[in-house]
């Protein structure tokens, strides 16, 4: 274990010592008749640097240099927004022809929040802007409008960088500077949480650790490996070709391990409070098989570039079917409550099993309620240099629910969970009444010189009596 913690540390310090490069996007768009297409966007801060480059912007597959009507029907427009956005009109209900028809007459060109670029030389079109007092800090949405009525190919090149105080390149998005001190804080807590499971919960009661408690600890395991490499490959997450896309790839490789482990955990500790284990085990089947394949693909749309509607309908796409496993999970989880709720009523053997079921129902609840739901609106509002605050959440949240788990079924003695035992003997002997095995049996022999007949009296008693002749 020590060995592991060592390795991840010297990780860590060597993706902080490694220089860092521009981030460089390039866009090869091949035939796109899309009016609105949205490529990518960027935080800039004061003094921070945009370069744009064009080449071989080809009109129905020639070279074409368009005159000065055409030039206004094809344009690179910036949309400059405090938010992060992916639609150039905030009331998508505008038609196509509105929207060219704003091109046409040149309504980006006279609004401060937008920056208009046109087509020049067909060879090749830079632009280059510098962040000055005049330009606006936040978001810059890059967008091409396409209002020719054709197919347009072209090669863009971005190269976005913002710079600090010292005048240094800062290669990241405003806001994204603080995300590898992030990660590096949270993985300290999961080392510090892995620290205290296997030395004041583990080993002190190794005998009474089961299969909960292994996946437990591997959870924490694999959170805290996640944030190392994440911590890693954030300065090199558009660098696919450095030698450091092996930290990118563990990363993705513990993250789909993460997913697999959350689910796991929940089922191995719904299974001692739900009867019907193989309905239980189709149920989670299912949300695990689907969520990893959502957590594989989100993965997958996260490191390629954007440049597609179909690339943010599939993001939302799985947020969408993840939330509905989520909500599928409370959904399961609510029922199995209720019917533990009857057999409480016939039961009076149930009452601490079902308090602790009805506490673990809220912790999901809670934990779902506030990261699909809470943070995603509150995300939505985050400013451009705000937007670490959104991995920051999330992390927290994700931190205390573990550590929530993870203090309420961890092995100890007094620990309900572990002393929530299956057979007939153990549920009595939880709920404080002696096992008959332990019991002493009692034989009367009552001797009466007067009749023929021994009476032999077999009792069970608590307490010897005083008056017994005989005890086996």
């Amino acid at each position: 274990m020590k060995s592991i913690g060592l390795f991840g540390i010297f990780l860590l310090v060597l993706g902080y010592v490694t220089p860092l490069y521009a981030i460089q996007q390039s866009f090869n768009i091949v035939n796109d008749g899309m009016i609105e297409l949205f490529l990518t966007n960027f935080g800039f801060e004061k003094e921070g640097v945009l370069d744009l480059t064009v080449k071989n912007w080809m009109y129905n597959g020639k070279l074409w240099t368009p005159n000065d009507h055409d030039r206004n029907l094809d344009a690179f427009i910036i949309k400059i927004t405090n938010t992060d956005t992916h639609s150039l009109f905030d009331k998508v209900e505008r038609s196509e022809d509105f929207r060219c028809f704003l091109l046409e007459n040149d309504y980006f060109g006279q609004q401060s929040d937008f920056i208009v670029i046109k087509i020049q030389d067909p060879k090749l079109t830079q632009f280059n802007l510098k962040l000055g007092v005049n330009h606006p800090t936040g978001f810059y949405n890059i967008f091409h409008m396409n209002c020719l009525n054709n197919s347009v190919s072209f090669q863009l090149d971005l190269n976005m960088y913002n710079v600090d105080k010292f005048g240094n390149p800062i290669f990241v998005s405003a806001g994204k500077n603080q995300l590898p001190l992030i990660y590096a804080l949270f993985a300290g807590f999961y080392l510090l949480l892995l620290v205290v499971w296997i030395f004041v919960f583990i080993r002190a009661a190794h005998w009474k650790v089961n299969r909960t408690h292994t996946i437990i600890l591997s959870v924490i395991i694999s959170n805290t490996l996640v944030l190392v490499f994440a911590g890693i490959s954030e300065h090199y997450s558009l660098q696919m070709n450095s030698k450091f896309t092996m930290a990118i790839v563990f990363y993705d490789i513990f993250t789909i391990s993460s997913t697999l482990l959350f689910f796991g955990l929940i089922a191995v500790i719904a299974n001692r409070f739900i009867d019907n284990e193989i309905e239980l085990k189709k149920v989670f089947g299912a949300i695990t098989a689907i969520e990893v394949l959502v957590s594989l693909v989100s993965l997958i749309i996260g490191e390629i570039t954007i440049a597609s509607q179909a690339w943010l309908t599939l993001k939302d796409i799985c947020q969408v079917v993840d939330f509905l496993c989520c909500v599928g999970m409370v959904l399961y989880f609510t029922r199995a409550l209720k019917e533990l709720n009857k057999a409480f009523d016939r039961d009076s053997l149930l009452p601490k099993k079902f308090e602790l079921f009805k506490q673990f129902y809220k912790y999901i609840v809670v934990y779902i309620a506030v990261t699909r739901v809470v943070l995603f609106f509150v995300n939505a509002l985050l400013s451009s240099n705000l937007v670490w605050f959104e991995i920051f959440s999330k992390e927290m949240v994700k931190y205390i629910f573990y550590c929530t788990i993870a203090y309420k079924f961890n092995p100890s003695e007094e620990n309900v969970y572990v002393n929530m035992l299956t057979t007939e003997e153990e549920e009595i002997k939880m709920h404080g009444l002696e096992s008959p095995t332990t019991h002493e049996m009692i034989i009367h022999t009552d001797i009466d010189t007067n009749t023929n007949i021994n009476t032999n009296t077999t009792q069970i008693t608590e307490e010897p009596s005083e008056e017994l002749t005989h005890t086996i």
